[in-house]
């Protein structure tokens, strides 16, 4: 049996090889990594704001110091986290609705890209498909 699961591995390996370089995979990996760099921090920011209003900005920053203590250093994430945590909470209304068109970005590009590697076309685009895509 393994045997015969070792003679069919080069087919499959090349029939793997052949689907990501007809998709260009590579391409839209890309791409999603692009939007994913756009949307970590708007994400993050809506993410803090609407979990304060859920468990409060108190113990939103309780949370967020205990979460800080485990980020790296080196990179600055710990004075990143520390910021989200209180920028995050006090956010207000008109921003938190700003921050949604970017934070969302993420999910419409591996929308699209899941779109275009399945060769469909998604009527409901731009915002609108933001939502639905959410």
């Amino acid at each position: 049996m393994a045997g015969a699961g070792l003679r069919v591995a080069p087919e499959v390996a090349g029939e793997v090889v052949r689907h990501v370089r007809r998709h260009d995979l590579v391409f839209y990996a890309a791409g999603l990594t692009f939007y994913a760099a756009i949307a970590v921090v708007p994400l993050l920011l809506v993410a803090w704001f609407v979990t304060s209003l859920v468990l409060g900005q108190e113990l939103v920053r309780t949370l967020t110091v205990a979460l800080a203590g485990y980020a790296p250093t080196s990179l600055g994430l710990r004075e990143g986290v520390r910021s989200l945590g209180e920028v995050g909470p006090r956010l207000g209304m008109a921003s938190f609705a700003a921050a949604l068109v970017p934070a969302t970005s993420y999910g419409d590009g591996l929308v699209r890209a899941m779109d275009r590697v399945a060769e469909r076309d998604r009527r409901a685009k731009g915002l609108r498909g933001r939502l639905l895509a959410l």
